[in-house]
Order: structure tokens, then sequence, then C-alpha cells
């Protein structure tokens, strides 16, 4: 009777050692299981800081970039603005060089007429001159006719008069 309490208690004994050891098994499988995942998730977990790294310098390099733009933006805003203002400037002295012309233009016909004018007072002058010319020719040959005429009545004059003898 005994005995048979102790095999039972025995067998028993047994049966649960071997579910204690199956526990064991499944818990050490479990844990391996878990310290494999621990290792990916640690991998993975690297893999991504190192991503994320990479990430962080193409940022950086990005934002350099675009600093970079920025300040070849604002220099060619400048020279854009510079290339208006002298286009500007061009466009006054452009004015100017027309107005310019212009009034050389003036100038030069009003010289022109100026020069016609003074022919035309050259030629009035010529004219003038000419009659003038004329006039006193005319006025020299009236003297020496008048002289000739005193010279012809002279004589008479004379036999007119009674010798004082």
């Amino acid at each position: 009777g005994a005995n048979e309490g102790l095999e039972e208690q025995l067998a028993e004994a047994r049966a649960a050692t071997g579910a204690v050891e199956t526990e064991l098994a499944e818990a050490r499988a479990a844990s391996e299981l878990a310290g494999e995942q621990l290792e990916r998730a640690h991998a993975d977990a690297k893999e991504q800081h190192d991503e994320l790294i990479v990430t962080r310098k193409a940022l950086d390099r990005a934002g350099a970039q675009a600093a970079e733009l920025r300040s070849e933006l604002a220099t060619t805003q400048t020279e854009l603005d510079r290339a208006r203002l002298e286009a500007q400037e061009v466009e006054v002295l452009q004015k100017k060089l027309e107005d310019a012309e212009r009034a050389s233009e003036e100038a030069e016909r009003a010289h022109s007429k100026t020069r016609e004018r003074v022919a035309r007072l050259e030629g009035r002058l010529a004219d003038a001159q000419g009659a003038a010319f004329a006039s006193e020719r005319a006025a020299e040959q009236l003297r020496m006719a008048q002289e000739r005429m005193r010279d012809a009545l002279s004589p008479l004059d004379d036999a007119d008069e009674p010798d004082p003898a």
C-alpha cells in the first residue's frame, strides 16, 4: 500500500518534473527567439540610425546648396537691378542723343536758311554796289558833260563882254 502511494507520488513528481522540463525547454526556446528578435531589432535600429545619419548629411548638404542658391539668386537679382538701371540710363542717354540730333538738324536747317539769306543779301548788295557804281559813273559823266558845256559856253561869254582896252 505504502509503496504504491510512493510510486504514485513519484510518478506524479516525474510527470510534474517532465511538465516543468517541457515548460523550461519552451521558456528557453522563447528566450532564444526573444534574443534573436532583440538582436534583429537592435540591427534594424542601428541600420535606421545609420540611414538617419545619411539622411541628416544629405539634408545638411541640401540646406547648404539652398543657402548657396539663395546667395547666387541675391547676386543675380543685384546684377539684374544694376542692368535695369543701366538700361534706364541708356534710354535717358538715347533720348538726349535724339534730342541733340533733332537740335542739330534744326540748327543745320537754320544755318542753311541763314546761308540762303546771306546769299540773297550778298546778291542785293552786289546789285546795290553795281547801282552805286553806275550812279557814280553817271554823276562823273554828268560832271564831265557840264564841264564841256561850260568850256563850250566860255568863249561866248568872253565875246559878250566889252574889251577893257
